[in-house]
This record gives C-alpha cells, sequence and structure tokens, in this order.
C-alpha cells in the first residue's frame, strides 16, 4: 500500500510539474512576442532598417498566437518596404503634418484645368489663394466626363478630410480621423488631383497600417500573459 500511495503522489508531482513546464513556456512565447513587437516599434521610431525586427516579429507571432500571425501576414507590401528604409516610418503626428501640407497643393491641383500645362497649374496656385474648405462638405461621386464635377469632387474630399490634421495626442479618434481620411481621398480623388497625391497616400496608410500592427501584438501579447500569470 505506501508503495501505491508513493507511486500515485509521485505521479500527481509529475502531472503538477508539466503544467508547470507548459505554463512556463507559453509564458516565455508571449514574452518573445511582447519583446519582438517593442524592438520593432523601437527600430521605427529610431529611423533604421527595422526588417529584420519585422521578421523576427512574424515568427515570434508564429509561435504564440494564429490571430496576430494572420494579421501580419496580410499586411501590404509597402509595410515591408517601409522597414527596409533607413527613414523614420511616419509617425501618426507627423501624418497629420504631412497632410495638412499637402492638402494645399490638393487644391490647387483640383482648380488645374485638364490639359492646360504650365499656365493651368498656375492658374490652379492663385485659386486656391482664395478658397477655404469646408469641414461640414461630405465627399460625393459624380458621374465621369465633366471637369467641373470632378474638381467639385476633388475639393469635396479634402474638406472632408481637414479634421485629420488637427492634434488629438495620440487619441484613438485621431487615428480614427486619420484613416478615415485617407480612404475618403483614396476613393474619391480623381485626375490631376489623384496623381499628386497617390504617393503620399500609399506610403501613409502603410505606415497606419504597419503601426496598427505593431499596437495589436503588443496588446495580444499582454493579454495572453496575464491570462497565463492567472491560471
Amino acid at each position: 500500500k505506501e508503495v501505491v500511495a508513493v507511486s500515485s503522489g509521485m505521479a500527481v508531482l509529475e502531472g503538477v510539474l508539466d503544467q508547470d513546464a507548459a505554463a512556463v513556456q507559453r509564458a516565455q512565447v508571449y514574452n518573445g512576442l511582447s519583446l519582438a513587437a517593442l524592438r520593432l516599434e523601437e527600430a521605427l521610431l529610431a529611423g533604421r532598417s527595422a526588417a529584420a525586427e519585422l521578421e523576427a516579429l512574424r515568427a515570434a507571432a508564429s509561435k504564440a498566437d494564429g490571430f496576430v500571425d494572420g494579421l501580419l501576414a496580410r499586411l501590404p507590401a509597402g509595410c515591408a518596404e517601409l522597414c527596409e528604409r533607413t527613414s523614420s516610418v511616419p509617425t501618426e503626428p507627423l501624418l497629420r503634418h504631412q497632410l495638412e501640407e499637402l492638402l494645399n497643393d490638393l487644391v490647387a491641383a483640383a482648380f488645374v484645368p485638364p490639359n492646360s500645362g504650365l499656365l493651368g497649374g498656375l492658374v490652379g496656385r492663385v485659386f486656391s489663394w482664395f478658397y477655404i474648405l469646408d469641414t461640414g462638405t461630405v465627399a460625393r461621386q459624380v458621374a465621369p466626363g465633366g471637369s467641373e464635377g470632378e474638381a467639385a469632387q476633388n475639393l469635396a474630399a479634402l474638406s472632408q478630410s481637414v479634421r485629420a490634421t488637427k492634434p488629438h495626442q495620440g487619441s484613438a479618434e485621431g487615428s480614427t480621423e486619420l484613416a478615415e481620411a485617407i480612404t475618403v481621398l483614396e476613393r474619391s480623388l480623381g485626375g490631376h488631383c489623384q496623381q499628386r497625391a497617390a504617393a503620399w497616400l500609399a506610403e501613409a496608410r502603410s505606415a497606419l497600417l504597419l503601426q496598427q500592427a505593431v499596437r495589436t501584438a503588443k496588446a495580444k501579447a499582454q493579454c495572453l500573459s496575464t491570462a497565463t500569470a492567472a491560471a
């Protein structure tokens, strides 16, 4: 009986140790995810190439969490290209500042008559000096073919995007407004205006997606670590 009791006790102890070992292993995996996200964030803010950090985060996510792993896998190629640059990825405050400056150029572009060359550019710039964007305007789609309709559509989209240029001190509302402004401009701009904005819109979209992915990975790692500690 004593031998049986000792064997039974050893089996229970082994089971407990196995559970503890599994919990420790999970905690290490989740900590690895959190550390990888922090290192990528630091590299992005430091303005150096972050390609290695992005791959490290993807590797950590593949071991830690399917949701984050899938999120990183769906990032567009532009996000990886931003990480390969030697300049810093634009932050949300910088994107708002860039958008504010870009809007002035896009208003001028909206007034440029089709096929008007250099003179049309000068005309558009002069008109832009006297035009004030109406923040209450709603972007709308118009039938193709009319330059006046396209100009009105472009100006409406630009007006709707003005709110996103205002500082929000990193609030969720500010992030949402910036993302919505980018979406409006992507969907609504046409002609010369769209051509002028295309490069910035692509970079801004990639920068926002990358930063949101990093924040999501950090938050998910914290949740997983907390759940493991409470178990």
